[in-house]
């Protein structure tokens, strides 16, 4: 049975933005997060668009916390992100599984319910998501619907009896404002992404945001933030608890870090933006005026008639942009361990490696290292590892 909350007991918890995290979770050896870091950034897009949603954590409280306007004050969603593919489809029994260990001989608080559950224990009102690429029994497909829809309460009778087939597995469950499996229940959303189809679907929705801020929201635009935001979450995740403060991303902070993914250098012409990237890499003066050469080498046989049709132009670019992606995407997910200088002697042999292998064309020398660094000058590009 779920027993209301104390208010005189909730009132002497802490404040969710007072209390440093308890558990770390899985700070240590992120690999394989990537799931995790694409529903994350889909949050940040989410923030963006919604004022509503005021602030994103990564690995603090839960997987994810989200922090909300509420009407009654501020409410805090804990999400659990399960990117893992069972043999199975999630149901109520894997949902109340529990986990028999020597430090839990029974197993109690082991389930995924219950250890999200106990999430319910801070001053603030708690509400729970549950992200999973893997789809759902039908038993649990109620907990897809929002949560003032009709099918969630207790009048609807497959709700009630997946209510009480919960109460039966996991009998006098309680978090520590007495709240019990019903509550869960009713403040849970379940949400399920393929993991093929949730990058495409995050960039769809933020070059929909793009657009309504007013801002620059062609592909490239779209991708390179994307992938900046792919990076956040993922560095955010990464930080000690010593920075569990750094952890919290408002939706302020988060417009002024988006304008200057968009413009770093605003106060740079496209010739200072390129030298300033590659200073930044570690790189010389002699690197920066060769860079600057190739570039106006590059634009100028972009002009010259006859040299390549458009569309070949067209492809050129976008073969480049699309290896400097995968490179740079690499770089911010730690596959590739490399300092500014190393990073571009490698964007650059890997351009150079494009030509007429790749490109159908037969290009003349500099031409490929020109691109890169027009885009480079353009911001679609740099050297050197995400900082936060």
């Amino acid at each position: 049975m779920d027993t209301k909350t104390d208010k005189t007991h909730v009132q002497n918890l802490s404040s969710v933005f007072d209390a440093v995290p308890e558990d770390p979770g899985g700070i240590c050896a992120r690999q394989g997060f990537a799931y995790q870091d694409d529903v994350a950034a889909g949050f940040y897009v989410r923030m963006l668009s919604d004022s509503n949603l005021s602030e994103v954590s990564c690995e603090t409280y839960d997987d994810i916390l989200l922090v909300w306007h509420g009407e009654g004050g501020k409410v805090l969603e804990f999400v659990q992100v399960k990117g893992e593919h069972p043999d199975q489809l999630w149901s109520v029994a894997k949902l109340c599984e529990r986990s028999k260990s020597p430090k839990s001989p029974d197993g109690k608080g082991t389930s995924v319910l219950e250890r999200s559950l106990a999430r319910d224990r801070y001053a603030e009102t708690a509400r729970f998501r549950i992200v999973t690429c893997r789809q759902i029994h039908t038993d649990l497909e109620v907990l897809t619907r929002e949560h003032d829809h009709e099918h969630r309460k207790m009048s609807y009778g497959p709700f009630k009896e997946l209510s009480q087939d919960v109460g039966r597995r996991l009998d006098s469950v309680t978090s520590v404002k007495k709240n019990g499996t019903n509550y869960w229940l009713t403040n849970l959303y379940w949400d399920v992404i393929a993991e093929a189809d949730i990058s495409r679907l995050n960039k769809e929705a933020l070059g929909t945001v793009l657009h309504k801020l007013r801002l620059p929201y062609d592909p490239d635009t779209v991708r390179g933030i994307y992938g900046n935001l792919c990076a956040l979450a993922k560095e955010t995740a990464e930080y000690g608890m010593d920075k569990w403060r750094k952890k919290r991303i408002s939706r302020e902070e988060l417009l002024v870090k988006l304008r200057s993914w968009i413009r770093p250098y605003p106060e740079k012409s496209r010739a200072g933006r390129l030298a300033q990237k590659l200073t930044d890499a570690g790189l010389d003066r002699i690197c920066w005026n060769v860079a600057k050469d190739q570039q106006q080498f590059y634009l100028r046989k972009k002009r010259t008639p006859g040299y390549l049709t458009t569309q070949q132009i067209e492809a050129i670019e976008q073969q480049v942009l699309d290896k400097l992606h995968i490179l740079r995407s690499s770089l911010d997910s730690g596959k590739i361990e490399a300092s500014g200088v190393q990073f571009h002697d490698r964007c650059l042999n890997e351009v150079n490696g494009l030509r007429d292998a790749d490109t159908g064309s037969s290009l003349l020398p500099g031409y490929l290292p020109g691109c890169m660094y027009e885009i480079t000058a353009r911001c679609r590009h740099r050297f050197t590892r995400f900082q936060a």
